[in-house]
């Protein structure tokens, strides 16, 4: 298991691993176990947002010589944080209105 995200990242940097291809195969995982995990805060086109998002890393990083180390690596915040344009709940039954603010600086 330790060597996994290394290896990911590798592949992301290098393109071996295209983003689409591993959104894909996020999404299909994505779909079996959140219904039994319930991780995740709803997210209406969350895939959508997330290629959106992979093809605008892609357009900003051209070359895999200058992608960052984290390139493509999806991320997912606990909603202690608050991450602009979703609800933060902060694992309590309070509306999401209750927690509103700023996006969190570590976001």
């Amino acid at each position: 298991m330790s060597g996994e995200i290394p290896a990911l990242l590798v592949a992301l940097r290098s393109g071996q691993l295209p983003i689409t291809a591993y959104l894909d195969a996020l999404e299909a995982a994505f779909e079996r176990r959140e219904p039994v995990v319930f991780a995740f805060v709803p997210e209406p086109h969350r895939w959508l947002r997330m290629s959106r998002e992979a093809a605008a890393l892609e357009a900003r990083y051209p070359d895999p010589a200058g992608r960052p180390p984290l390139y493509g690596l999806p991320i997912g915040v606990k909603d202690i944080f608050h991450v602009a344009g979703l609800p933060t709940h902060a694992g309590s039954q309070l509306p999401a209105e209750v927690l509103t603010g700023p996006e969190s600086a570590v976001v």
